[in-house]
């Protein structure tokens, strides 16, 4: 029987609740076996190297793309890099859920499943098949955008706000172009206008790519994070070299296995 893996956030813990019994719904057709980030638990712990490695045995994997959680979209783009197919979830009835996903806007065009119960999944996974679908993300919008790597060359997506750290980073970056590095820079004020696709490009024709994460406390943080998040994975799934920076106060726990 083919797996499937299922990710989501932690929290609200009512949402996490539907999500876990949507899946074990889904495996009591005896279609498909799903796996989620919590049938992944070792003594109590979650390494990120596990949900990579179910999302790699996997034949198809669904993601609720509610709260825009960072893990989430970094798995979602590993997904999508792995040429899995891919099974979007948003839950209908959290209004912000539908606002934050169109203000995320990296993903415009790809549709996504609505739900509000374990129910809703098992009648969507029935009707909609997606383990079957022919399409694969991957196949029709980011392999057809791919060149060949060019040495010597960096991507770089840096936070929306110029703090002091960016500041720094942006004068020892320069140094390294002045030394003959490449530099592919994703302006953060144009991001929601660049395709998923651009950015596969980016981080598939540059040797590393950087990544800077906000704090939450950061104006737009809540986008610019969750867009990165999801680029990163993208590059890490194309198996693409990356660094991840943060200030102090972003949580280390986001990016690293745990919801």
């Amino acid at each position: 029987m083919n797996s499937m893996f299922l990710g989501y956030a932690s929290t609200p813990e009512i949402s996490r609740e539907a999500l876990y019994g949507g899946g074990r719904e889904i495996t009591s057709t005896g279609e498909i076996a799903v796996r989620t980030w919590e049938d992944l638990r070792v003594g109590g712990r979650l390494i990120i190297s596990q949900v990579l490695g179910a999302i790699d045995d996997a034949a198809l994997c669904g993601f609720d793309v509610s709260s825009l959680n960072e893990n989430v979209l970094f798995e979602l783009g590993y997904a999508i890099a792995r040429e899995k197919r891919i099974w979007l979830l948003l839950e209908k009835t959290d209004v912000e859920a539908t606002k934050r996903w169109k203000q995320f806007d990296l993903l415009k065009g790809v549709g996504y499943v609505g739900w509000s119960n374990a129910e809703d999944l098992r009648i969507a996974f029935l009707r909609d098949r997606p383990d079957l679908a022919a399409d694969v993300l991957y196949h029709d919008i980011i392999e057809p955008e791919l060149s060949p790597t060019v040495p010597g060359s960096l991507f770089y997506m840096p936070s929306y706000n110029r703090t002091e750290p960016v500041r720094q980073l942006s004068r020892r970056l320069d140094i390294e172009l002045r030394r003959g590095v490449r530099l592919v820079v994703a302006d953060p004020t144009e991001t929601s206008l660049n395709p998923l696709q651009w950015y596969a490009a980016k981080v598939y024709e540059t040797e590393c790519s950087i990544f800077h994460f906000e704090a939450p406390r950061r104006d737009l943080a809540s986008l610019h994070n969750p867009r990165s998040a999801l680029v990163a994975g993208l590059a890490h799934g194309l198996e693409r070299p990356i660094l991840m920076l943060a200030e102090e106060d972003y949580s280390p726990r986001s990016i690293m296995g745990i919801y």
